[in-house]
């Protein structure tokens, strides 16, 4: 008999990234961030100087919606757009100074939740986990009409190959 992962590994993926941005949403809570804002201040905090076009693949949310967050969080002192010195049509993104107090406290709760969620799992176990992870997104991004919009593989963590 086959494995579930055999049968349904795309499921069982989506049901992961589902429950890890539920439950770490609920480490954020008293920030007062949606879980779009804190998965844009947390991708452009880890990969600053991309653009919305960018952040939009890398998050699947479409260019309108991320562009009435962008200008939310912009208004609201958290990001930043500049423009990008070899092509003058496009804004670059980047967290204010004033931001950079909350993305540290993202950031330290994550690692927090990251003992959590990889307790059970030896360190060989990881690295089994992260290679696998790793070539799915690999597989998956050559087949992407955007595979250049994507970051490397090398910027990712575990946890932001499957919750991105």
């Amino acid at each position: 008999m086959p494995s579930r992962l055999e049968q349904h590994p795309g499921l069982l993926l989506h049901d992961i990234t589902r429950l890890f941005r539920h439950s770490f949403g609920t480490q954020l809570r008293d920030l007062g961030l949606s879980e779009p804002q804190w998965r844009v201040l947390g991708t452009v905090n880890r990969l600053p100087g991309m653009d919305q076009t960018q952040l939009a693949v890398l998050l699947g949310i479409g260019k309108a919606p991320l562009g009435k967050l962008v200008d939310r969080l912009e208004h609201e002192g958290l990001l930043q757009r500049y423009p990008d010195p070899d092509d003058r049509r496009t804004n670059r993104l980047r967290l204010t100074a004033s931001a950079q107090p909350l993305a540290n406290t993202m950031r330290e709760r994550h690692l927090q939740y990251q003992k959590y969620y990889l307790a059970e799992l030896d360190l060989p176990t990881r690295q089994v986990l992260e290679e696998t992870l790793l070539t799915i997104y690999t597989n998956l991004a050559g087949d992407n009409q955007d595979r250049q919009i994507l970051p490397s593989t090398e910027s990712l963590s575990i946890i932001q190959l499957i919750s991105a």
